[in-house]
């Protein structure tokens, strides 16, 4: 079940085409609003200065744009305890709404990775059918592409398929910077 909350804090579930996971494993849920709260995902609060006058209108498809937006949707928090962010986009490839899945070491270990981005791309598919994702993985240290981090990017391209959306990218992001995987599939 994807849970999402708008501005007023009004409740829309949506029941996936599963069984609902077992008790003993956490809920992820979709949130919108809640921007500290102990859930494991969480609305990003944009604050960055140095992006270019008008960029949430612009298509994520320029890499210096796309690394700006970056840095300022992955928290410095989501660095340090390990995070993916998921930006949904529209059909020009503008976000539509960043989310992000937190704290992945501890109460998402019972998830895949696939479990993990499917419920984004289903809600990304349902506001926008022709939209597209971004995916970031986030964790404090090391550009150098892992297998956890291949793992990530093949659940992105097989779930932007079965959804019919498109793949904008995958990127490690952490503190010293961000690359992006590169753009393949197997």
């Amino acid at each position: 079940m994807v849970v999402l909350r708008d501005a007023t804090g009004a409740v829309d579930a949506h029941d996936s085409a599963r069984a609902s996971p077992p008790a003993e494993r956490p809920h992820i849920a979709l949130w919108t609003t809640e921007l500290e709260a102990s859930v494991v995902g969480r609305l990003c609060v944009m604050t960055f200065e140095d992006l270019p006058e008008g960029w949430l209108s612009r298509p994520l498809r320029d890499s210096r744009l796309t690394d700006d937006v970056l840095d300022l949707v992955v928290s410095g928090r989501d660095r340090d305890q390990g995070a993916i962010h998921l930006l949904l986009c529209d059909k020009g490839d503008r976000i539509m709404q960043p989310c992000a899945v937190g704290e992945l070491n501890n109460s998402s270990a019972s998830y895949t990775q696939r479990e993990i981005i499917e419920p984004f791309a289903r809600v990304c598919r349902d506001l926008e059918p022709e939209g597209s994702l971004l995916v970031a993985i986030a964790r404090s240290r090391g550009l150098v592409m892992t297998d956890d981090d291949r793992g990530w990017h093949q659940a992105a391209i097989d779930v932007c398929r079965e959804y019919g959306l498109r793949l904008l990218g995958v990127h490690v992001v952490t503190h010293s910077g961000s690359v992006r995987l590169p753009d393949y599939a197997s």
